[in-house]
């Protein structure tokens, strides 16, 4: 039974690797919940273990000879051993305070399962186990391979076990097929002195030296209707030291799925405070952050700055796929306030990076501008794809200057924004050349060589305006948001030509390729305060920006939320290509504070929106996490293409105090975040690059998968009615999938990938759509993802004649049952195709004439009608014997010619042409029986005779005449022997 294999029931248990607290989350619908928080009671298993626990993943050692030939597989860290064994999980536990105690062995055995399961590594790491102890090498072991999970297949008829870590828990999933009882399961607690049940419903379990451990009461729902419901479950005492689980009714004709939204999550950062602010994702899935640190300590890997310059620091982490490994991280600053505010990222995994420094010693290579101009200048600086600096330069004049956006074209060009209060902000080709008020937006490009301006120009009126976002099409225009207090903002064939009176409006403001000219620049707001913090694009130059607004009439159509449900709330908005209009604009919020922060579009026109909400009654849809854990979180939310209803929705923080950044996506809807918490139990996952906070305030990242699956293709396409064919299924966004439907018949699946299902055909008829349903929605219908189901054939083959002689047509007859087929059949020799005729009437017809002589095997396939299953032959031998017969009356005799008083004698042959099969083309004359060495050959239109002269008298003479046809086939011997 594979651990992938969904429908299927799951029983979740968490051990403490060494402080044994035990968690057991059962979920009969089977959703993966995050751990709850660790008990301890009585004394401690080693707090010294615990913490550096924390630092030091779990993985399982295949043993190959280092310990007992019992164990299959072996996990160890710093206060504890597991052993797993066929029959029993044996706990070695040590007593951190009292080392002078032999360690606590608690031995946990599944009762009455199968004593010799199969015990198999899952998702093998790239670390190694090596064991060089004394100096005799036959007993030194290396490159002892270390495993991710280890699986207990058929640990009961049905059931299957699998462990792995999760930051300090060892925790199984107990994998029930449908159909089997879970009940089934349960195990004893070999080495516990008592077992009781707490009031909390948790199990109480006391070891020796008055030590006790406890597992939390097992917590089980279903999915129905999209609905979480609740199923009582319980710890069960049965026989001494034995424990069950007992579960309350639940709907076992409903799907039982696994839903796994959190792809990674982790925390990253230092002693000090960190918070991540810009994030994307290239080609590859690889993803890139920057923000602000103060740790002396951050997470550094082949950085191109490997010390903290002071103050605060920017910094660029990049992550592999897996969100587990850092390609590179690296400080950037100097010696007074540096951080970083925006990433993009292009083809070739290069890193843009914008953000603000207040340093004169600012790292800087190929500049535009080399030294810091004013209080605190922007900084723009690119990283090539393994983190060495490209170039880096400042940007700013005399005052203040903070780079707040920054995007890349196809050419490598960078175009960013921000907010400038100086008079002598760099200005090339400008819209607008000066200053107009407290502080102006600003937008410049820069060449591919970060070297040189393309354009920049100032965005403003004669209040204060904030450049918070940009991005750019195809064509090179550009794209800015922010936020203007100026009535008097530049505007152009506006969807809101004035500010409606309130402290702020969001604007959105599109520039001509050149940078000198506005194709459109439009206020969006009501009679509150309203800010632009994120815009992204789709493929018809639609925009789509992200705020925040306290405006209780700010604009809303087609809204999924239209009015304002708190202090402030979080705004979506999409505009028409000419930013004329909107297609839609929608509150989302609940009744505290809430502020969106960033948005992406995937290709089919869905936004995906992140932000900071306080609201305990946020709207949630499918949430990973489903409520508010500390006084404010992060919120990840999807939308329709309509922007009407939501796909996803959720919470995402731990119970400390949460910040916001950017958003962005991959091809396929995976979903990155970032921002910072102080938060002690942020939702991590098992591998996390850093599972634990290491300061006061530590960046996060963190990827979902939400996307809607897409069924790109399916192969074989076509499986008979009764079912039972392996499907296998390709597209995007299948890691989430809950439901494989053939024409709405639910099937039975495998995830074999994120890009790869592997499905079994239900029965069924006609040809109907394959879909996914996963946390993203459902899967639209397509022609590349249809299978056909086939009605049942038969083909038999009529052969005629049979035997056949040599050059003799030969017909061959298929006729295929039900005679409505329609298609064609290929006849074969063996692997030769004969030919291929098309069907009329369930029947095809073959006629040939070059079969050689002796045997074949002929077979008829039929095949070519979608509504209908292939069905082959049974093989007909044919024989086919020579053609040629050979002379018939061959005679002989010897004569004597007198010649000029000499006397010759000759042999003289004549014969008749054969009186059966085809007539001969040539006869060959031999006088050797071996047949050899022809003495004449006769042509078939000449007199059939031959005369061999100058043979001697009274001598005896053989000789064989043989017929030839036309293809060069030999008839046997005809014989006559000529005495003179």
């Amino acid at each position: 039974m594979s651990h992938k294999l969904f429908r299927q029931n799951l029983l979740r248990i968490g051990i403490p690797a060494a402080v044994f607290s035990v968690l057991l989350l059962m979920a009969v619908s089977f959703y993966v919940h995050r751990s709850l928080p660790l008990k301890q009671e009585a004394s401690d298993l080693s707090k010294n273990a615990t913490s550096q626990f924390f630092k030091l993943p779990i993985q399982f050692e295949y043993n190959d000879g280092q310990t007992a030939a019992m164990v299959r597989y072996l996990t160890r860290g710093p206060g504890y051993t597991f052993y797993f064994t066929p029959q029993e999980v044996v706990m070695v536990l040590k007593n951190g305070q009292q080392s002078d105690l032999s360690p606590a062995v608690l031995k946990m055995r599944f009762v009455d399962a199968n004593s010799n399961p199969t015990i198999k590594g899952i998702d093998e790491l790239r670390s190694k186990s090596h064991y060089f102890i004394g100096n005799d090498k036959n007993h030194w072991r290396s490159n002892i391979p270390n495993y991710r999970k280890v699986a207990y297949q058929d640990l009961y008829p049905g059931i299957d076990a699998i462990f792995y870590g999760n930051l300090d828990q060892l925790e199984y999933d107990i994998c029930v097929a449908p159909g089997t009882n879970p009940s089934l399961a349960r195990f004893s607690l070999e080495g516990a002195e008592e077992l009781a049940i707490a009031d909390d419903g948790s199990l109480r379990i006391r070891l020796r030296d008055n030590q006790e451990l406890r597992m939390q009461k097992p917590f089980v729902y279903q999915l129905i209707s999209g609905e979480k419901v609740s199923i009582e479950a319980q710890f069960s005492l049965l026989a001494k030291n034995e424990v069950g689980f007992k579960i309350g009714n639940y709907d076992e004709g409903q799907d039982l799925v696994i839903d796994p939204v959190l792809v990674y999550s982790t925390y990253l950062g230092g002693s000090g405070a960190d918070t991540g602010i810009g994030i994307a994702v290239d080609d590859s899935r690889n993803m890139y952050v920057t923000g602000q640190t103060s740790s002396t300590n951050f997470p550094l890997m082949n950085a191109f700055q490997a010390t903290f310059g002071g103050a605060t620091d920017a910094f660029i982490t990049k992550f592999d796929e897996t969100g587990t490994t850092l390609i590179y991280s690296t400080y950037l600053g100097g010696t007074a306030n540096d951080g970083g505010a925006a990433i993009a990222v292009d083809g070739a995994g290069n890193a843009y990076i914008t953000g603000n420094t207040s340093s004169s010693n600012f790292p800087v290579l190929n500049a535009f501008q080399p030294a810091l101009a004013g209080v605190e200048d922007a900084f723009v600086a690119k990283l090539d794809a393994s983190g060495a600096l490209v170039y880096s330069t400042y940007l700013g004049g005399a005052l203040s200057d903070r780079g707040n956006g920054i995007i890349v074209d196809s050419s490598g060009n960078a175009y960013v924004t921000g907010q400038t209060s100086s008079i002598d902000f760099p200005v090339l080709n400008p819209f607008q050349a000066a200053l107009a008020g407290g502080s102006d937006a600003f937008l410049t490009k820069f060449d591919s060589t970060g070297s040189a301006l393309v354009y920049s120009t100032y965005l403003g009126g004669t209040a204060n305006d904030v450049g918070n976002a940009v991005t750019v099409d195809r064509s090179g225009n550009a794209y800015v948001t922010g936020q203007t207090a100026s009535t008097n903002f530049p505007v152009l064939n506006a969807f809101q030509a004035a500010a409606l009176g309130g402290g702020n409006d969001a604007f959105l403001t599109k520039f001509d390729p050149t940078g000198s000219a506005l194709v459109y620049s439009t206020y969006l707001g009501g009679t509150g305060n309203d800010t632009g913090n994120a815009i992204s694009l789709d493929s018809s130059a639609n925009v789509y920006l992200a705020g925040t607004t306290n405006s209780t009439n700010f604009p809303v159509v087609n809204a999924f939320q239209p009015a304002v449900a708190g202090s402030s709330d979080a705004f979506v908005t999409k505009f028409n290509a000419a930013g004329s209009a909107l297609i839609y604009s929608t509150y989302i919020g609940g009744s505290g504070i809430d502020t969106g922060t960033g948005i992406a579009v995937d290709q089919d026109g869905s936004a995906y929106v992140t932000g900071l909400t306080f609201s305990a009654n946020f709207p949630t849809q499918k949430p990973f996490q489903a409520a508010l854990q500390g006084s404010r979180d992060s919120f990840v939310t999807k939308f329709t293409v309509d922007g009407s209803s939501l796909v996803f929705s959720t919470y995402f923080g731990g119970t400390g105090v949460g910040s916001a950044g950017g958003i962005a996506i991959d091809s396929a809807g995976n979903t990155y975040i970032t921002g910072g918490t102080n938060a002690t139990d942020l939702p991590v996952t098992t591998d996390a690059f850093q599972p634990a906070n290491a300061g006061g305030i530590d960046t996060f990242v963190a990827k979902f998968a939400i996307g809607t699956p897409v069924v790109l293709s399916i192969s074989p396409r076509f499986g008979p009615e009764s079912g039972g064919t392996a499907v296998v299924i390709t597209g995007v966004n299948f890691a989430n999938t809950t439901a494989v439907d053939f024409g709405g018949i639910p099937a039975a699946f495998v995830i074999d990938s994120d890009t790869q299902i592997t499905a079994i055909s239900p029965p069924g008829t006609g040809t109907v759509p394959v879909t996914l349903t996963g946390v993203g929605g459902t899967s639209a219908p397509s022609v590349a993802g249809q299978f056909s189901y086939q009605a049942v054939t038969a083909t038999n083959l009529f052969v005629v004649p049979n035997p056949a002689a040599f050059g003799e047509a030969v017909t061959l007859t298929a006729v295929i049952t039900p005679p409505s087929v329609v298609g064609t059949v290929s006849f074969f020799d063996g692997t030769t195709l004969l030919g291929t005729v098309s069907l009329s009437g369930g029947t095809a017809t073959l006629t040939v004439s070059s079969f050689s002589i002796g045997s074949h095997s002929l077979t008829a396939v039929y095949s070519g009608a979608s509504n209908f299953e292939d069905s082959v032959s049974l093989p007909v031998i044919l024989t086919v014997n020579s053609s040629i017969a050979p002379p018939s009356h061959l005679r002989g005799k010897q004569e004597a010619n007198r010649f000029l008083s000499q006397t010759e004698f000759a042999n003289h042959l004549t014969w008749d042409a054969p009186s059966q099969g085809l007539p001969p083309a040539s006869y060959k004359i031999y006088r050797d029986a071996s047949l050899k060495h022809a003495i004449a050959t006769i042509s078939s239109d000449e007199r059939l005779e031959f005369v061999d002269r100058n043979r001697r008298k009274n001598k005896t003479y053989t000789y064989y005449v043989v017929s030839i046809d036309q293809f060069g086939n030999r008839s046997t011997p005809a014989v006559v022997r000529v005495k003179g």
